[in-house]
């Protein structure tokens, strides 16, 4: 073997062991990084107030089954508002902006869940609130 050919395998072997390195690393860090913000999101949702999620759950059962009576009478306008009334309710709601932080943590570490929701959100967009199931 050459001297050049040597050469070319030793630096070639000592760039391909950089580069292994240097992946491994970025990939640590990257797991830290998520360690990181799942942590945040843990803490996040730990701050909830169980006792108000409770209410909101009860308040959005509620407003469901107005809004489903009003569908099932025919009274699609009415319906359509009062969905919207109630979604700018949970919209201003201190619990509502908390959870949305939490879940914006989680929209961070879940790309794939990100699109998944906006194509969610374009569907129902599409239709009434009395197509909806």
């Amino acid at each position: 073997m050459t001297r050049h050919c040597r050469l070319t395998v030793v630096v070639s072997l000592s760039l391909f062991a950089t580069v292994a390195a240097w992946s491994q690393q970025a990939r640590a860090e990257q797991m830290q990084d998520m360690m990181e913000q799942a942590q945040r999101m843990q803490d996040c949702i730990n701050r909830l107030d169980p006792a108000a999620l409770d209410v909101l759950e009860a308040g959005g059962a509620a407003v469901d089954k107005e809004i489903k009576a009003l569908c099932a009478a025919g009274k699609r306008d009415r319906a359509a508002e009062r969905s919207a009334a109630y979604g700018r309710e949970l919209a201003a709601s201190p619990e509502m902006k908390a959870l949305g932080e939490c879940g914006e943590l989680a929209r961070q570490m879940l790309p794939q869940a990100t699109k998944a929701a906006a194509r969610g959100k374009a569907d129902a967009a599409a239709g009434h609130v009395c197509d909806n199931p």
